[in-house]
């Protein structure tokens, strides 16, 4: 008797090999568009590949030097997941000193542009504008590494003396997301780096290292808004005296007045009336701290004032974000435009994972994205375990409040 043929069932891959490619599905048109810049002939790693690279090393924090990216791609079934080639450490490192990082900048743009905005707070639910928080953080490199040395910030022509960088970040409070990063060297000032990337309808809240009048002038000529801390050697005088409500005595506010600056006389801020609000709230160690905010918005009451600046230290948590939890301290390059290369890709990683989870960022969602690209998880299941957690938190936040009475 003749064996009857049993037609073979083809076997179906599993999800988790294509898990790292499906990660990078929203980013296909914009690296196809990094592929297509003009490059030398003979060149075999392209800035989309560069860009890959980086973000696989951002979602797995063992990946953390040039050897070790070497490694990774050294996979058969790396390469083939992703479609890319090898990538030697000596390429890799060449790259990162050739390719021009502002190329990456229309991606932040389109990621930001897709995200929701999210109220986190009712009372700010009427601000049609961007709230924006504008701060830096300095991280420290080897001295020798040239063009990041600076001595003192306050005196210019002081030898340089020490190796370091700032990255300036403008943080979208309403989408909890950063909005663009800035790599300088140290030596340019903070109101500086901010009034070279002013844009109209937004409203810029920032701590007293932007306290420079000029920079006022500049946010309302280019029809933004301000509210900036004010150092206490900040003169002002008073013009009137603005009545306070029950709810903003709540918030802690001890003043409102309309004031003028005695000593400024530049004219695209002499016509405009400002406001001087001064807040108390208690700090970590228990104690009454004061707190001074200028601003030309004189159509909010004066705890959204109040509370817009309670809101600001967002962007401190963001630095928490990348230096603790993403463990953004390593750089691969000594270059200023490798350096500013994986500042770019972290915030685009940071944009990708708060759009596949609709949510601000959490250290939750960074190990499950990066179990993901590590295949070790398909999305899906990735995605309802992180849907899990935010109810966790969210319920755990409610029974805290709940507890305290509020």
């Amino acid at each position: 008797m003749s064996k009857r043929k049993t037609k073979s069932k083809k076997r179906k891959k599993p999800e988790i090999l294509h898990a790292g490619r499906k990660l990078l599905q929203p980013l296909e048109e914009q690296l196809q568009t990094l592929r297509d810049v003009p490059v030398h002939g003979n060149r075999t790693l392209f800035l989309d590949q560069l860009v890959v690279a980086h973000l696989l090393a951002f979602f797995n924090t063992s990946v953390d030097s040039l050897r070790r990216i070497e490694d990774v791609f050294e996979s058969r079934s790396v390469r083939k997941n992703l479609k890319m080639s090898r990538v030697p450490k000596s390429t890799l490192s060449d790259a990162q000193r050739v390719f021009d990082p502002q190329l990456l900048k229309p991606i932040i743009d389109d990621l930001k542009c897709k995200m929701p905005k999210i109220v986190h707070d009712p009372k700010l639910a009427e601000l049609v504008e961007d709230l924006i928080a504008v701060d830096g953080t300095f991280y420290t490199v080897a001295s020798r590494v040239a063009w990041a040395l600076h001595g003192k910030p306050n005196d210019p022509d002081a030898s340089p003396s020490r190796g370091a960088f700032r990255v300036d970040v403008h943080y979208d409070l309403l989408r909890g997301v950063p909005e663009q990063a800035v790599v300088s060297n140290g030596r340019l000032a903070e109101q500086d780096s901010l009034a070279a990337r002013i844009e109209s309808g937004k409203l810029y809240i920032t701590d007293r290292a932007y306290q420079a009048f000029q920079l006022y002038a500049e946010i309302v000529a280019a029809e933004s808004d301000f509210v900036v801390r004010q150092r206490k050697c900040a003169l002002f005088e008073t013009v009137a005296d603005r009545p306070l409500s029950d709810a903003d005595r709540v918030a802690g506010v001890r003043s409102d007045k309309e004031v003028s600056i005695p000593s400024y006389r530049g004219k695209p801020l002499r016509g405009t009336r400002l406001r001087l609000v001064e807040f108390v709230f208690i700090d970590r160690n228990d104690e009454p701290c004061r707190i001074r905010l200028l601003t030309n918005r004189l159509d909010l009451p004066a705890e959204i004032i109040a509370l817009l600046y309670h809101y600001r230290w967002q962007v401190e948590l963001f630095f928490r974000w990348l230096k603790c939890m993403a463990n953004l301290r390593h750089f691969f390059s000594e270059s200023e435009e490798g350096i500013t290369i994986q500042i770019y890709v972290a915030v685009i990683a940071t944009l990708m994972l708060a759009l596949k989870t609709n949510a601000v960022p959490n250290v939750y969602d960074f190990a499950l994205i990066g179990h993901v690209f590590g295949g070790l998880m398909p999305m899906g299941e990735a995605m309802e375990t992180a849907k899990r957690r935010h109810r966790e938190r969210e319920m755990a936040k409610q029974r805290r409040l709940k507890k305290l009475g509020r």
